[in-house]
């Protein structure tokens, strides 16, 4: 059973009843779908009363390590490979099983940004590639002032394998 797709408008947060509702079947979905992973990666998770974490840590070289945290307050952490996204807005309870599935199944980006004129970083970002065209994507900027226009960026791509080959 796919979990409902519950969207929140922007910064505006759901009534909390249809939150609670979404997040039910949500983490659910989620609890099976680790479970599953368990052959081909080491699952730890945790359900509190404010949140409902997992961490994968694949058996595989070059996959991608998650941890996810779906707090009741409608917001979320991930943190992919060195990545680290904290306190985002839940727009859609629905894309949570999309990202799990997404990085065991390999399609993560990790994306360096580097001045062109220095090489220094200027900003990394996190890309998971959702399928149907969709993405999951978070940039951090390292210097205060980092427009890649600015720096004439270039990037470096990070690569990651799925949990399981066949």
């Amino acid at each position: 059973m796919a979990a409902p797709d519950v969207r929140g408008a922007g910064d505006d947060m759901l009534p909390e009843d249809v939150f609670n509702r979404g997040y039910e079947a949500v983490v659910a979905e989620l609890e099976r779908m680790v479970t599953a992973l368990e052959p081909v990666a080491r699952v730890d998770r945790e359900r509190a009363p404010t949140f409902w974490r997992t961490r994968l840590t694949p058996h595989t070289r070059n996959a991608c390590p998650m941890e996810l945290v779906i707090h009741r307050n409608q917001r979320f952490d991930l943190v992919l490979d060195t990545e680290v996204a904290e306190g985002q807005l839940i727009g859609a309870l629905s894309m949570f099983p999309k990202i799990v599935a997404a990085v065991s199944g390999g399609r993560v980006v990790l994306r360096t940004h580097r001045a062109q004129a220095t090489g220094a970083s200027v900003a990394r970002e996190a890309i998971v590639s959702l399928g149907e065209g969709d993405a999951w994507s978070n940039k951090n900027a390292l210097l205060a002032s980092s427009s890649d226009s600015e720096h004439g960026a270039v990037y470096a791509d990070r690569h990651f394998t799925p949990y399981a080959r066949h």
